[in-house]
């Protein structure tokens, strides 16, 4: 009897877009390009090509919310960028005209892929899941490095197989230090704490949102696991999350419940409180956070805004070009700018403004279809753009997948009402 072995290639198209974190750290043998990069286009143009094929986007009820805003930022970005002369354009790979029509494509292609419902339900499946596994791995890193002494600093090469093809490696272990001033601040396999909070919070908004029981393992281990990293943007995602989604669920809440469960935070936040100020632990990561003669997390966020207080005229208003960004000559790369202050100093004052009413459109549209995934990842999105580098081709391509609405029956219902009463206003 021949055991015949069916392949999805959706589930492995889904997995594979699923690991960008990690298979954007790797080169591809011989030809020193992202393997993240070229294996996301070479799914997105088979996946668009067979959607083509099979007919996915004829009366697809899905729609991607995304186009709007890509398409106008994208002719300001055009606009703007070829306003400066070539001898003011920062001589970087990603500040040319080939790198803007590169992203504009690549969102296109990928929102593209996800308007198939299959591909887009096991991808979130796979955050998830990812998500679940990773914070594992982080509490098994607190368990080695605590009760077994072992030293990540110089035995880290298990968490990084394959070194060889590491995009840029020595950057790599520069930054990627798990001792650092002696705070422990795991992040399993991703580059670093806030790559790991930035991707795992995807996956604990997935799971408060789907969970039939929000308060479980699953949302506790992930929130955990996003704490323990230290991150400071992830604490503050992981509270942001925790709390909105209970406010999108009070008018389901009866008044007891309510005063139980606000009862049973305040009582879990003073003996967390008590523990932590107690601990090194807590000493340890102030240290980090609050100012020192060595420089702060905070202040490492905040301090390029400088760069946009020198803009004068028109640079101030226009910006100065898209990922224009000024190289910081003693280490040889751009100097960090968190995404907001590279809005500001790249796209300007005007490029600002239009990005955020461009967003608020996209807000209003999946409140109004509804869609409480694509509203949590709208809303996950923000502290993200204030606190971390945002703008970056593989790190907005992770949220794509969620940015669409589908038509529910109520809406339609609606409109076809609406549709009548206009149609009898007219007659």
């Amino acid at each position: 009897m021949i055991c015949k072995i069916t392949v999805n290639k959706k589930k492995i198209f889904a997995f594979i877009f699923a690991l960008s974190p990690i298979l954007s750290l790797y080169k591809i043998p011989f030809l020193e390009m992202n393997m993240c990069f070229v294996t996301y286009w070479i799914l997105m143009l088979y996946s668009v090509f067979m959607n083509c094929v099979k007919g996915v986007y004829k009366d697809n009820k899905a729609k991607s919310i995304i186009w709007i805003m890509t398409i106008i930022m994208f002719l300001y970005i055009i606009i703007t960028y070829f306003r400066k002369s070539p001898e003011e354009i920062i001589s970087d790979n990603t500040s040319n005209f080939f790198n803007i029509v590169s992203l504009l494509m690549f969102i296109t292609f990928m929102a593209l892929t996800f308007y198939d419902s299959e591909i887009q339900r096991y991808y979130i499946n796979y955050v998830k899941d990812i998500a679940i596994i990773m914070s594992i791995c982080v509490v098994l890193q607190y368990v080695l490095y605590y009760i077994f002494k072992f030293d990540f600093n110089n035995d880290r090469g298990f968490l990084l197989p394959m070194r060889s093809l590491v995009l840029d490696s020595q950057h790599y272990l520069d930054v990627s230090l798990m001792v650092y001033n002696g705070l422990f601040r795991p992040s399993a396999l991703f580059l670093e704490p806030a790559h790991f909070a930035q991707y795992c919070s995807i996956g604990l908004a997935c799971l408060l949102l789907e969970e039939e029981k929000r308060v479980n393992g699953k949302t506790i281990l992930v929130s955990a696991g996003i704490i323990m990293t230290t991150s400071g943007i992830g604490v503050l995602t992981v509270i942001f999350l925790w709390l909105y989604i209970y406010l999108i669920n009070m008018d389901t809440v009866s008044q007891k419940k309510m005063v139980e469960t606000v009862g049973g935070i305040l009582f879990v936040l003073v003996v967390f409180v008590i523990l932590i100020f107690s601990s090194d632990f807590f000493i340890q990561t102030m240290n980090r956070l609050l100012p020192s003669q060595g420089g702060t997390a905070i202040k490492g966020r905040i301090w390029s805004i400088k760069y946009v207080m020198d803009l004068t005229g028109l640079d101030r208003v226009w910006g100065m070009g898209y990922k224009n960004i000024p190289m910081n000559y003693s280490t040889g790369y751009q100097i960090y700018m968190t995404a907001i202050v590279e809005m500001l100093y790249c796209q300007g004052i005007v490029g600002t403004i239009l990005f955020v009413l461009l967003y608020m459109q996209m807000m209003l549209k999946a409140h109004l279809y509804k869609e409480k995934r694509c509203m949590m990842i709208l809303v996950l999105i923000v502290p993200y753009i204030l606190g971390t580098s945002f703008l970056q081709m593989m790190t907005i391509g992770q949220y794509i997948p969620f940015l669409y609405i589908r038509r529910n029956k109520e809406i339609e219902v609606n409109e076809e009402r609406d549709e009548k009463d206009r149609k009898r206003g007219v007659a």
